[in-house]
């Protein structure tokens, strides 16, 4: 059988755990919808929630149970990646005041309505907690050693009783001595940069906005010259107005043929279809990305993006989980409680 519930109709039902509404009365706090996860953090953290709040957890419960939770609560620390958009149409009979998530990205809220009416929203983005967060640095580099080394095909071989007798199809290449451009240099991008190094690769950068002083990097002026020099491209700048859709079907055009291309930052900094085109035509070898654009729509089976890579070995797509680890949300989960704390 399939997910009933509205949050998912197209995964198995056996791969999710049924949410529960749990509430902590403590009727002189504020109150605080938290729809995050929450099981991985530890006692003091667990305690500190319960004894400053009254709180409601609502981890994975469905867009209309939130709703109905929405009328209740002053404050709402979301889930960094929920089955549905923060906005109007959400919070329309809500009382919440205050919208915290532990991510610096906010393309899951309509920041254009909580603006308009006078919400607040916290996030980690210029926090100096993101310096000890390295999650989404590791996991960049690992998605980009799953790419060039076709780790998805190799285990998937494995696993289905092959073994090395389609050799053609699993060769892979090394990254020493590979050409990597680094478009943004800010957290992210500094991290890569000495995972590259570390592997041997030439690094190069281009970012117009931070000085690089690396003896070891190559700093480029354009963008244009960096994608034409590089084998390897991979973002690392921010979303916002002007960069949204900035990597466009003239970028992937001036990319060296049959290189490779790495996203996990935002989906809306790229061209998708641009991307798909360059993948069927072979122009670039591979991608992998870690983001999709509307990741709140339930219905990802049929994405375009989720289907290319369901039918083809060159794009490989994980579900945003690059800050998935428990370090890294705990230290941002610590972080906006105290920004929140300040607020009062």
């Amino acid at each position: 059988g399939y997910i009933s519930s509205d949050f998912c109709k197209s995964r198995p039902e056996k791969l999710f755990k049924k949410y529960k509404v749990i509430k902590i009365k403590n009727p002189s706090k504020p109150r605080l919808l938290f729809t995050a996860p929450y099981d991985f953090f530890k006692d003091d953290l667990k305690e500190f929630i319960n004894v400053n709040y009254e709180v409601t957890y609502a981890y994975q419960a469905p867009k209309k149970v939130i709703q109905s939770l929405l009328t209740e609560n002053q404050i709402l620390f979301t889930s960094t990646c929920p089955t549905y958009l923060i906005d109007g149409d959400l919070l329309k009979k809500s009382s919440i005041q205050t919208i915290a998530t532990p991510s610096t990205g906010t393309t899951h809220i309509d920041m254009l309505y909580m603006k308009r009416n006078n919400i607040k929203v916290i996030t980690i983005k210029k926090s100096p907690v993101i310096e000890k967060i390295h999650a989404s640095s590791e996991f960049s580099f690992t998605l980009l050693l799953s790419m060039i080394k076709k780790l998805p095909l190799v285990l998937n071989n494995a696993q289905f009783g092959g073994w090395r007798e389609n050799e053609n199809q699993l060769r892979s290449q090394e990254l020493i001595g590979k050409k990597i451009g680094l478009i943004g240099y800010g957290r992210i991008g500094k991290k890569m940069a000495k995972y590259s190094n570390a592997f041997g690769m030439d690094v190069h950068v281009f970012d117009p906005y931070v000085k690089a002083n690396e003896s070891w990097l190559t700093i480029h002026d354009s963008k244009d010259e960096l994608l034409k020099t590089c084998e390897i491209i991979s973002l690392h700048y921010h979303l916002n107005e002007k960069t949204k859709n900035s990597f466009t079907k003239k970028d992937f055009s001036l990319m060296q043929d049959q290189s490779y291309f790495l996203n996990t930052a935002r989906a809306e900094l790229v061209d998708e279809k641009a991307m798909l085109d360059a993948l069927k035509s072979k122009k670039i070898k591979a991608a992998a990305v870690d983001v999709i654009s509307n990741e709140h729509i339930q219905d990802k089976w049929n994405h375009p993006i989720i289907k290319f890579a369901r039918e083809n070995s060159n794009l490989i797509v994980s579900s945003h989980v690059a800050g998935l680890t428990i370090e890294s949300e705990s230290k941002a989960a610590f972080d906006i409680f105290k920004q929140l704390i300040y607020l009062k």
